[in-house]
């Protein structure tokens, strides 16, 4: 399942509801998220190690965010990439 999440702070019941393989992209406020300074995130980076972490480009570049402020292991989407992974998933849920 593909799931979309658009606020900060990310409320943490959210990703109980995730299971392996799930596809999470951080867009609009939530990229603050996965700065690395974000100590909650630190917290959850291990348990969130079976899901694949994504944040558009875009959303980073509004926000003046540098690729060396992320976290490691987060796929950085461009549009076109957002729109596909929209596309080929059966199921998206989206908490703004």
């Amino acid at each position: 399942m593909l799931y979309v999440i658009e606020n900060f702070p990310v409320n943490p019941l959210l990703l109980e509801k995730v299971s392996s393989g799930d596809t999470i992209i951080f867009a609009d406020n939530a990229v603050y998220s996965i700065i690395k300074d974000n100590n909650t995130f630190k917290l959850m980076q291990s348990t969130l190690k079976h899901l694949n972490l994504c944040v558009r480009k875009a959303d980073l570049l509004i926000r003046n965010i540098s690729l060396n402020d992320i976290f490691q292991g987060i796929t950085v989407l461009n549009d076109f990439d957002f729109i596909q992974d929209e596309i080929q998933e059966t199921a998206v849920r989206s908490w703004n």
